[in-house]
């Protein structure tokens, strides 16, 4: 008796028959890129029919001033802007191209790491799915700001580690630093990501890999690529602490007020807006899929202070004549 052979995925893992009745046609890596490339083009959609953010607007003219540093940030995203500005221009669409292109290449990592892990095509196409649909991923990629960019660092560093686990190439540690070192230039957070990897090496059998020689020469090259922006902080008296220790205080009393709870409902509902698509024509009544619940989504969803819409405005907008999907 002949014994049937499984069709393998990419990555070698064996696709099971129940799997190849969904789009038996298709291999994992086809459906996880088209599913990245949905997502691009929902954000290019609805990415424009917002107007600018305030920190959009803050980034380009960092870029006009390029630096190793500022009060707010670190260069990186002022050189995104600089060369946004310079090959694609500074409209909507156009600062906005590369959020939307970095959040489709974080769909294609998100079905990677599950591949390495042993997920095979369910796994991999579930992973890339939730990646698209997650409320905050969409929101943070319909805008040009450093937390566009951040996932697509950690992403590539926690990537990187498993195919060190795996495979055991310790030389991967130097691409590692690279990829620490620039999302270091993009948000001083990589480091609680590095912290996070250390402490879990520690606490498992892989702590072996501390002693590598390759890992501390991939630290030596994350600190030589942040080093710039290091000795601009040291120049200008670590202005980015003194800001966020300002900020510190005014979240307490910000807490201590009791309106913290309003501010992070109105917060969610803006944040969530490239869940729902414009339908029939209407420009200004958004309805969620299967729900009745509009939410306005207008040119002005940010007032000129760029502060989030107020609840009062957006419940104005339920009211409004609805659309539904």
């Amino acid at each position: 008796m002949m014994v049937e052979s499984q069709p393998q995925m990419a990555g070698g893992t064996v696709e099971s028959r129940d799997e190849r009745h969904l789009f038996p046609m298709l291999g994992a890596t086809t459906i996880v890129l088209l599913i990245a490339a949905c997502k691009l083009v929902v954000h290019l959609y609805a990415g424009h029919r917002y107007g600018y953010l305030g920190d959009e607007l803050y980034f380009l003219a960092c870029s006009r001033h390029l630096a190793w540093g500022y009060v707010d940030q670190p260069p990186l995203i002022a050189m995104i802007a600089w060369v946004a500005r310079h090959t694609l221009g500074q409209s909507l669409l156009a600062i906005r191209f590369l959020p939307a292109l970095a959040g489709a290449v974080e769909v294609v990592l998100t079905a990677l790491i599950a591949r390495e892990l042993g997920g095979r095509r369910f796994a991999q196409v579930l992973a890339a799915i939730t990646t698209l649909t997650a409320p905050g991923i969409l929101g943070s990629d319909s805008l040009f700001t450093m937390n566009a960019f951040e996932p697509l660092f950690w992403m590539t560093c926690a990537y990187l580690v498993i195919r060190i686990i795996k495979t055991g190439n310790e030389r991967l540690w130097i691409w590692f630093g690279v990829v620490a070192g620039i999302g270091l230039e993009n948000k001083y957070s990589m480091m609680i990501f590095g912290a996070g990897i250390v402490l879990g090496l520690l606490l498992t059998n892989q702590r072996k890999l501390l002693a590598n020689r390759w890992l501390w020469i991939g630290g030596v090259v994350a600190f030589v690529i942040f080093a710039p922006n290091l000795w601009w902080n040291v120049r200008h008296h670590f202005p980015f602490l003194e800001q966020r220790a300002e900020r510190a205080v005014g979240l307490l009393q910000f807490l201590r007020s009791g309106n913290w709870v309003d501010e992070s409902v109105d917060r969610a509902l803006v944040a969530s807006r490239p869940m729902v698509f414009l339908v029939g024509g209407a420009r200004e009544e958004i309805s969620r899929v299967g729900l009745g619940v509009g939410v306005y989504g207008g040119r002005d969803c940010y007032d000129e202070s760029a502060r989030v819409l107020p609840l009062s405005r957006l419940s104005a907008g339920v009211r409004r004549r609805q659309r539904h999907v």
